[in-house]
């Protein structure tokens, strides 16, 4: 899972949570309040102010997850196509910057390679 995927499934498992709730605080709510007397009742704005916010939440938390996508940054893989004269050494110095032995640990994981050789005409991917 990518960490975009746990965000989305944080902002699922956050609106439900916020919508049980809502819906047990504002119907527990309506409950006292129909229960009270009217001319004991408040009318201030501010006074039910937690299910607006809990509303407003769990929008954001919806829009959130709705509008997030992947970000695309590894960029896509580049098939790479194993001449006579090459090695891993000399693929991973020519296209990836820093030490080759890094590049090499790339284009082994990536490629499901067990050693070093390479046969001319193999397919790599480059990651």
């Amino acid at each position: 899972m990518t960490w975009l995927a746990l965000v989305y499934l944080a902002c699922v498992v956050i609106t439900i949570v916020l919508i049980v709730y809502v819906v047990r605080v504002y119907g527990d709510l309506r409950l006292i309040q129909e229960s009270l007397d009217k001319a004991n009742r408040c009318s201030l704005p501010y006074e039910h102010m937690f299910p607006r916010v809990a509303v407003l939440l769990l929008a954001i938390s919806l829009v959130v997850g709705v509008v997030a996508r992947p970000s695309g940054g590894a960029g896509k893989p580049v098939p790479y196509l194993v001449k006579p004269t090459d090695t891993l050494w000399s693929i991973a110095a020519a296209h990836y910057a820093g030490d080759p032995r890094e590049g090499i640990w790339k284009l082994q994981h990536r490629n499901h390679l067990q050693g070093t050789t390479l046969v001319p005409g193999q397919r790599l991917v480059l990651p």
